[in-house]
């Protein structure tokens, strides 16, 4: 059995965005809550997040920082906007690469797809990444 790989998550979210788009809903709209694009991200750098481990505990994240990529090529032209969202670990823990439960409390209750840094943060503690490309 083919384990879930941040390629397959993509695609798969990407196939479930199309799908909202196509049907006129908006996630954000109920609750009015932010979009979750680089805007967004970059106001919130040094906030606090959870993310649930896989025993189900809670477990702290701080946005470091967020790290702007050029945007991605379609059809010949830059268009959308790439960046990394850079988390720092409040506690010690060790997440594996996967889609997590993530909340915050001004974008509420998602999924996000964390990677494993190799690198500790100021404070020793891991730090982990979430990338974005959205055209």
């Amino acid at each position: 059995m083919v384990g879930l790989t941040r390629r397959r998550f993509c695609a798969g979210t990407a196939l479930a965005g199309a799908g909202l788009a196509a049907a006129g809903c908006d996630p954000a709209a109920p609750d009015q809550r932010p979009a979750r694009d680089l805007s967004t991200y970059t106001a919130l750098v040094g906030s606090a997040f959870t993310v649930r481990d896989p025993s189900g505990a809670t477990r702290p994240l701080r946005l470091a920082h967020v790290r702007v990529h050029a945007p991605p090529l379609a059809a010949g032209e830059r268009r959308g906007e790439a960046f990394t969202l850079i988390f720092e670990a409040g506690a010690p823990m060790a997440l594996a690469q996967a889609a997590h439960a993530v909340h915050h409390p001004e974008l509420g209750d998602f999924s996000l797809f964390l990677v494993p840094r190799g690198q500790p943060g100021p404070t020793g503690l891991p730090t982990y990444a979430a990338t974005y490309c959205r055209l």
